[in-house]
């Protein structure tokens, strides 16, 4: 099993991992600043853009990922989607995806992960519109120690200490306010978050990616089990390819191309 951080419109690694059918994704782990679990990064056409979701800071050292809370004092979502049709309306593919996005970013969401789950329900859903690669996803139902052995395979993906979160990107928590919950159903057509399927093997024989996933060269690892894609890309006639990019900058260049590409991506 491979054992995942959550993720903001996750890149190429991530999700060749989460098609793989052996992911699971750990909610209970000591969330971890500047990292992919609130940015995503895109090709806009000055380069390569890194997009933030705010949030609140709602503890002290070792605050659990599941409850993070997400700033709304700015507007991100304002930002972030004129970001993304900005770089991409010009892509073979946006308009027939663009539907799928827009409303969630009108949508509130307090939590961090209920956001990124929904977002990740809406790729695997175009990636895989059977349903069966976002039912083979398992998250944890407990803290899963970084100290454990966790990579059997000596692929040097074993985290060491997490640090504690703090930084510009985050808030002092304020409280929750009535009205403020995720709709029961999101409007991209598909299941709202509920994070009940459970892992399907022990944390011992999890191959651990939640660190080395890292936008931090000091953290990042290399990775024996995915072979980076390469694929057309907007801007292309003025930019250099820019590779392991959020999910999305495939989506939409590649479309229904882009599951194939993914898994072609994982090296068992």
């Amino acid at each position: 099993m491979i054992l995942l951080p959550t993720a903001y419109l996750g890149n190429l690694q991530y999700y060749s991992k989460l098609l793989s059918g052996e992911a699971c994704i750990d909610l209970h782990e000591h969330y971890l600043k500047q990292s992919y679990r609130n940015r995503c990064d895109i090709l806009s056409a000055g380069g390569v853009m890194s997009l933030t979701v705010p949030v609140y800071h709602t503890g002290g050292v070792g605050t659990p990922t599941r409850e993070i809370r997400i700033d709304y004092s700015k507007r991100w979502q304002h930002r972030h989607w004129q970001a993304i049709v900005s770089a991409y309306r010009g892509s073979p593919y946006f308009a027939h995806y663009e539907e799928h996005f827009a409303p969630l970013y009108r949508q509130r969401f307090d939590l961090l992960t209920e956001l990124n789950d929904t977002l990740q329900r809406t790729v695997l859903h175009l990636l895989d519109p059977s349903g069966g690669a976002a039912a083979r996803i398992g998250y944890t139902d407990r803290y899963v120690s970084p100290s454990v052995p966790s990579d059997p395979q000596g692929q040097g993906h074993t985290p060491g200490h997490l640090s504690p979160h703090t930084g510009p990107e985050m808030q002092t928590a304020a409280p929750s306010r009535p009205g403020t919950e995720p709709h029961a159903e999101n409007p991209a057509g598909t299941a709202s978050a509920t994070f009940d399927t459970p892992c399907k093997a022990e944390p011992a024989r999890y191959a651990d990616f939640r660190l080395s996933l890292s936008p931090k060269p000091r953290l990042s690892r290399p990775d024996p089990t995915f072979a980076a894609p390469q694929y057309y890309q907007v801007f292309s006639d003025r930019l250099p390819f820019a590779g392991n990019l959020s999910v999305i900058d495939l989506l939409f260049c590649e479309g229904p191309a882009a599951a194939d590409i993914l898994r072609a991506a994982h090296l068992k």
